[in-house]
């Protein structure tokens, strides 16, 4: 025995990939096939994060490095906000659909991502739990619709336990 170990291999997903694959989707961005509405969501989060409160912090990186016995998972993305002072995290996302036809869940791959920062958030900073808040930006007017609500670590975990299933060996 030489005493050296061997190195696991690494998986690297971003938030968005994980969220995608919990909720079984398609991908977040086919809703913008166009460079046009791309730009178009940009300006609009652009727009909202400059509305923001005094301390928010905008495209907040996130990353998480996670340890199984046979690999190591590393989550990534970027939050569109971070109010540190509330120990919310924040994601805004366009639609062209009535605000009134949308709930907390009504896209599951947004709500996944979602708790998804909010569990890396808390896990670096140590808390035991985060305000999570999911900003609907309604395009054709401008108008927003927030839901947010209080969650803790453990119940942000879940996030990332059905892909964590499906790699174990």
């Amino acid at each position: 025995m030489s005493g050296v170990q061997e190195a696991k291999p690494e998986v690297r997903l971003s938030a968005r990939e994980l969220a995608e694959y919990y909720c079984a989707q398609g991908d977040l961005m086919a809703a913008r096939a166009s460079i046009r509405r791309a730009l178009e969501g940009a300006a609009a989060h652009r727009r909202l994060q400059a509305e923001q409160e005094e301390g928010y912090l905008k495209e907040v990186p996130l990353s998480v490095t996670l340890e199984r016995p046979e690999y190591m998972l590393t989550v990534e993305g970027r939050a569109d906000g971070i109010v540190p002072l509330a120990a919310q995290v924040h994601e805004i996302k366009t639609t062209y659909l009535p605000l009134e036809e949308l709930d907390w869940e009504h896209y599951p791959a947004y709500h996944a991502q979602l708790w998804i920062y909010g569990f890396i958030y808390a896990l670096d900073k140590g808390l035991s739990g985060v305000s999570l808040r999911l900003t609907y930006y309604q395009m054709q007017n401008g108008k927003t619709r927030d839901f947010i609500t209080q969650a803790s670590l453990r119940s942000c975990a879940p996030a990332l336990t059905p892909w964590w299933r499906t790699m174990r060996a």
